[in-house]
């Protein structure tokens, strides 16, 4: 890294999912950035494992939380971030904006950033238009599974989401509805109005993510907190090379082919169609039954799972282990069921579903010796990685899309130096299970 005269870090993050932060750590590490995301809140001593760092990480599960978790957690964690001196600090939130007034809350976390970095306003930047995230006249759009950009109240896969359905692509009237801040659109960072609030900002190509940059950079004096997807991190790297401070990446590696299993509890048709490809192509499904994922069940459901890895692995193909193809699947609606039969809330449904399929993952990992893992799915892979037990991740080899790349788990027991993705739900080629296992792809 250049052109950058003190020893602060450049950025700290907190990610409101996983697969979120280690999207930012990507934007990161591939500039050329010297970074490592935290998987969970890190002693003083486990700081000191990575020290001397340009940027900082920490991955959250606070998309599928409720405002008053935020009131009691964030706090602390915006602490956290506070206490590492960087220049900028930010809430990474979903590039799709997933929110809702009672779970996810962009504009509680908005509130609670505010009053710890004392601000009276906040940049919030949600595209990306490098991974197909345009705002437009306050609009956000995003490009399908069908390649075609849709507006975000139309997505084929937003408007369906499981827990959060979009039905409003205007961003500041989406974020209004989670906050009494006010919250208004920009055309873009350089013309943000003179509010206290939150300003959505918009942007369209590459070179409104540069001038975004030059923004947030020029203005971190008094706006130190930002709130956005790795649009942040995007604009910052753009500015950052058109300048000088930052030299041309070189070519990354690419990752050697390596016996890898895939779990996902994901539901996004993107997912679904990433599964039937990886099935056509050199992979077996296992399918976790609904009634596996409740509690009691889990343990011999993760133990016939691991015995049906070994066996796949022993015939040259590689293991997919899924509990749902995609939100028409009847495992979706017969898990629906089986919650409500058991009186779960939604919360509780989702936070055993994450569990069960984090026990699978570890005991699968332990049977098989397998050193790479793929885990498919936004909300669930927090919890799954939780239940590895990880310290931390640092950037290991690229994707050939965005959110797609490969890290090294830094962790205290076996599964240290395990070479794990995190793909969210809607992230991906259709191809991209075979990418992340080393196949060549034509």
């Amino acid at each position: 890294m250049t052109g950058f005269a003190n020893d602060r870090p450049v950025c700290a993050w907190y990610g409101d999912d996983f697969t979120g932060t280690l999207a930012v750590l990507e934007i990161f590490a591939f500039a050329g950035f010297s970074g490592a995301a935290y998987l969970k809140m890190p002693t003083p001593d486990e700081m000191l494992r990575f020290e001397g760092l340009d940027v900082i990480g920490l991955a959250g599960t606070a998309r599928a939380q409720s405002p008053e978790w935020m009131d009691v957690n964030l706090p602390t964690i915006y602490r956290w971030l506070a206490a590492t001196d960087a220049e900028i600090v930010a809430y990474k939130a979903c590039s799709t904006l997933d929110s809702a007034p009672e779970v996810g809350s962009i504009g509680r976390a908005a509130e609670l950033g505010l009053t710890a970095f004392s601000q009276s306003s906040v940049d919030c930047v949600i595209a990306c238009p490098s991974m197909g995230r345009y705002q437009v006249f306050g609009n956000l759009f995003a490009t399908g599974p069908d390649g075609a950009v849709h507006r975000l109240d139309r997505h084929p896969v937003m408007t369906r989401h499981p827990v959060t359905p979009m039905h409003e692509a205007d961003v500041a009237r989406h974020l209004a509805a989670q906050t009494t801040l006010q919250t208004v659109n920009a055309h873009s960072a350089t013309t943000r109005p003179a509010i206290d609030g939150i300003i959505c900002c918009d942007a369209y190509d590459a070179a409104d993510m540069e001038r975004t940059g030059a923004a947030i950079w020029a203005g971190r004096q008094q706006r130190r907190f930002v709130i956005g997807s790795q649009g942040v991190q995007v604009a910052l790297a753009a500015h950052f090379r058109k300048n000088g401070m930052l030299a041309p990446p070189s070519a990354p590696p690419q990752p050697e082919p390596r016996p890898t299993v895939v779990i996902s509890g994901s539901v996004s048709p993107t997912t679904a169609a990433q599964i039937e490809h990886a099935l056509a192509h050199g992979f077996e499904g296992i399918r976790i039954q609904p009634e596996e994922l409740l509690p009691g069940s889990t343990e011999a459901a993760a133990q016939r799972a691991a015995a049906r890895a070994r066996a796949i692995l022993d015939r040259g193909r590689l293991p997919i282990i899924f509990s749902a193809t995609g939100p028409d699947d009847p495992a979706v609606a017969a898990f629906g069921e089986l919650v409500r039969q058991q009186g779960f809330t939604l919360p509780q449904a989702q936070e055993h579903l994450g569990e069960a399929l984090g026990q699978v993952a570890r005991v699968v990992l332990a049977e098989t010796g397998l050193a790479r893992a793929v885990i498919a799915g936004g909300d669930t892979s927090g919890r799954i990685m939780t239940a590895l037990g990880g310290l931390a991740v640092t950037a290991l080899y690229p994707g050939n899309t965005p959110g797609t790349s490969l890290f090294r788990l830094a962790a205290d027991n076996e599964l240290d130096g395990l070479e794990v993705a995190l793909k969210g739900g809607q992230m991906g080629s259709v191809d991209v299970f075979r990418r992340l296992a080393g196949q060549k792809v034509l």
